[in-house]
């Protein structure tokens, strides 16, 4: 692992090796553990250097793991169709539901109340001792995503058709129709829009909650990250090669074009903004994590290039960190200097 920027470098840490291929990868709420979850079923629980017990393996393979927003309750999500939650304090599962197909995420809301699961043409949601609350299972196609209103009181199904939107109930009472298959939801800290990234190589907004709606096209692949900074001010977009970045401030980016993040020459695996700022972090499968700053002449402030593929990399809470795990079992964690910590001088 070789950073390349000079004094902006990060400095790198390994902290464990995995027998596979990462696949989920997630922080606890106070930034001590590190949960990651890899195709062959394992889950793996770091503190700092050392691993720790871990939940139950999933026997077909690990799609998604979530801390809790407030407690030490890990979900995971399996190819088996199994969702767990399981206590990392006592080191045992609460309690877990299944439906028919493979899990494509788990999402915990904003208030820590449930955690929602895309699981085939399902969406399972578990309170904080694993009990099945609310199950959907009306649906025609398989859910890719599901997210959450900030407020936590809605929750988002997206999938080949739209969004299904769910609050307490088992019916849907809101849809918004999209003519193509949904593959990821981003809804802005603000709770003003939705975003979703297409199968049909394009980026689809609702306004929440009028009829307003815009689209953004001609990206060469179909669309799997989106981010949006904290004040909504900015929607990221990860595609091959380079990271598209729409201002939705004023009247909007209807009829504008978008500024252009180029610093990747494959996919984009992971992205997302730091906690607390605007600054950007885009990982791609070239091996290479970069920190980009919209509002500086400079944009590409940081890079660090990894000896393999990158598969997933997720900031922490406090900002200060990113872990990065890659295609060959390597789990590490790159320190960010104190410049562009949240809250430095200069920062916005």
């Amino acid at each position: 692992m070789t950073p390349t920027s000079g004094d902006d470098a990060v400095a790198v840490t390994r902290i464990g090796e995995l027998d596979d291929h990462p696949a989920g990868l997630s922080w606890s709420h106070d930034d001590t553990l590190l949960a990651v979850g890899c195709l062959d079923g394992t889950v793996s629980v770091f503190d700092g250097t050392e691993p720790l017990p871990a939940p139950p393996a999933h026997p077909m393979g690990v799609a998604d793991v979530g801390w809790h927003p407030q407690l030490p309750l890990l979900a995971t999500g399996g190819l088996d169709g199994v969702v767990r939650v399981w206590d990392a304090e006592r080191a045992q599962v609460l309690g877990e539901a299944s439906a028919k197909g493979w899990c494509a995420q788990v999402s915990w809301s904003p208030t820590g109340r449930e955690v929602a699961a895309a699981v085939g043409k399902t969406v399972v949601r578990l309170d904080i001792v694993g009990a099945e609350r609310w199950r959907h299972d009306d649906h025609d196609a398989t859910v890719a995503c599901v997210a959450w209103t900030p407020d936590g009181r809605s929750l988002a199904a997206g999938m080949n058709g739209g969004i299904r939107w769910y609050q307490d109930g088992i019916e849907a009472w809101k849809t918004f129709d999209y003519a193509g298959a949904l593959l990821a939801l981003a809804v802005a800290p603000s709770g003003r829009w939705i975003a979703s990234g297409n199968h049909d190589n394009s980026v689809h907004c609702w306004r929440l909650w009028t009829a307003e709606e815009l689209s953004m096209s001609g990206y060469e692949q179909k669309i799997l990250h989106l981010a949006w900074s904290r004040d909504s001010r900015f929607l990221a977009v990860g595609n091959p090669g380079e990271v598209t970045v729409w201002d939705f401030s004023g009247k909007g980016p209807r009829g504008s074009k978008p500024d252009q993040f180029t610093g990747h020459v494959r996919r984009i695996v992971a992205l997302a903004y730091q906690p607390g700022s605007n600054l950007l972090m885009s990982a791609g499968a070239e091996g290479r994590l970069c920190l980009w700053d919209s509002k500086a002449k400079r944009r590409l402030v940081s890079t660090t290039q990894f000896d393999a593929e990158i598969a997933t990399a997720t900031w922490n809470h406090a900002g200060d960190r990113v872990a990065v795990a890659l295609a060959d079992g390597t789990v590490a964690v790159a320190e960010l200097p104190s410049a562009w910590h949240p809250g430095a001088r200069g920062r916005r």
